[in-house]
């Protein structure tokens, strides 16, 4: 079996679990069925970190395990909710293949960017490395980043001196992604009758004043033009 179909198969049976912030565990027990005879010839190293019941992240090395070197391989199991169902051409989940293409919901984003790692992951391993390679299969990227942000957490980027995460995209390697800070605010307002609206405080107007001051307040920031990255947005 070639490369290629390795990753088709693989791919196949990934889109076949509905994983929807859920069941990644079994995308999971996949890899490491697939890894079978690397992992019981001691060729790769491996590490089941739970999240949640059912939903394990999976962290397998390869390499010189004291090496200065250690590149990171990152893609995640979950998928988006594929909505109504009735709407799609194939079932999301069939992981039907028609005209050289294979339909379903994380065909794309990103089980067969996490195939294609594994894959390659699996050939690597019977190489002689002088460095070290790092793959994380991470649960609950679609949602808030559960498992990246359990393993970073953990510590587990700490050795890395690069990180490949094989995201869809345009065909291209790009070289950076943009950060990205999320916060939460909190307005406080005074409940009133609403035939005295002026005895109470509208908490929606506070919202409004900041923001109104934010955008004042990042302007400087999004201004600024990065050659590769562009510029920030606030949003």
């Amino acid at each position: 079996m070639t490369e290629e179909e390795q990753v088709v198969d693989l791919l196949s049976a990934m889109v076949k679990i509905p994983s929807v912030a859920a069941k990644e565990g079994q995308v999971a027990d996949l890899i490491e069925t697939f890894l079978a005879p690397e992992l019981k010839a001691g060729l790769i190293k491996r590490e089941r970190i739970s999240y949640a019941p059912g939903r394990d992240n999976l962290v397998l090395t390869i390499g010189n395990p004291n090496a200065q070197r250690w590149l990171g391989v990152d893609g995640h199991m979950d998928v988006v909710d594929p909505g109504n169902v009735n709407k799609w051409q194939f079932p999301p989940f069939s992981a039907h293949v028609e005209d050289g293409k294979l339909y379903g919901r994380g065909a794309t984003d990103m089980k067969s960017g996490l195939a294609a790692a594994v894959v390659a992951f699996k050939q690597a391993a019977h190489e002689k490395l002088d460095h070290g390679i790092q793959l994380m299969a991470t649960v609950g990227e679609e949602v808030d980043n559960d498992g990246a942000r359990q393993l970073s957490a953990a510590g587990y980027g700490d050795r890395l001196t690069g990180l490949l995460v094989a995201e869809p995209g345009n065909s291209n390697v790009d070289a950076a992604e943009r950060g990205i800070i999320d916060y939460t605010l909190t307005a406080h307002g005074k409940a009133a009758h609403s035939s005295r609206p002026d005895l109470g405080a509208n908490a929606i107007h506070g919202l409004f004043a900041f923001a109104n001051a934010a955008l004042t307040a990042t302007a400087p920031l999004q201004a600024k033009e990065d050659p590769t990255l562009g510029h920030a947005t606030h949003n």
